[in-house]
């Protein structure tokens, strides 16, 4: 039986872990923008330590604003940075998933899926790798 992953925001981690270790819940953390900014070095690094009963993990990134295939391209920009600092603290926890948003919303672009589509094919992170 596959056990569920229980979304929490990263900032109510702290508030809730007794309860998270004593019941060993798998995790599904939401990174926030506020999240990422406020993040310091080994915050992530201590998490993993708290977390030695070897929860199964997803990260959830932020998506309010952000859109991998947007046409303006300090969005997209933005949209490359937020997750490009997912892709570093995934690889310090090793989530099993990621969960990334797409941006797209037929009403803003007119339904035209192929205006995102052909900027999202093109999306890259830092090191140069496509991931969609």
């Amino acid at each position: 039986m596959v056990s569920p992953h229980v979304h929490v925001p990263y900032i109510k981690i702290g508030e809730y872990f007794s309860f998270i270790k004593e019941n060993r819940i798998n995790l599904e953390i939401y990174l926030s923008s506020n999240s990422l900014d406020s993040l310091r070095d080994n915050d992530i690094k201590e998490l993993k330590k708290r977390l030695d009963y070897k929860p199964s993990l997803s990260l959830h990134a932020p998506f309010m604003d952000l859109s991998p295939g947007a046409v303006d391209n300090k969005i997209r920009n933005v949209t490359m940075e937020r997750f490009s600092q997912v892709f570093e603290i995934a690889e310090i926890l090793n989530p099993k998933v990621i969960v990334f948003h797409s941006g797209y919303e037929k009403w803003k672009y007119a339904k035209r899926v192929d205006i995102w589509l052909e900027e999202s094919l093109e999306f890259k992170v830092d090191d140069g790798k496509t991931w969609f």
